[in-house]
């Protein structure tokens, strides 16, 4: 019984994840709005991360190198490789 019930609990979540994907991009369809928070990075700091990772650097060395100037994240936060591989590839 349990089997049966995780089962249909694993569809649901699934198909929830489907409409929400699909009511997102009809709104982006329909209205043109993004469905998310803003970056409030500086196009020049996105600029510089970019460039550095086309110029060979590490993701981590970027974030590094980053921290050690304190530059802030969009959050005010700490910078990990992570969150310069999210800059680069958007």
């Amino acid at each position: 019984m349990a089997q049966i019930v995780c089962t249909f609990a694993e569809m649901e979540r699934k198909r929830i994840g489907e409409r929400t994907r699909e009511g997102m991009a009809r709104i982006r369809a329909t209205t043109g709005k993004h469905m998310g928070r803003s970056s409030v990075l500086d196009d020049e700091l996105v600029e510089r991360i970019k460039a550095d990772h086309a110029a060979g650097h590490s993701l981590n060395a970027i974030a590094k190198q980053l921290n050690a100037e304190a530059v802030p994240t969009a959050t005010g936060k700490t910078w990990y490789a992570s969150t310069v591989r999210g800059i680069v590839n958007r």
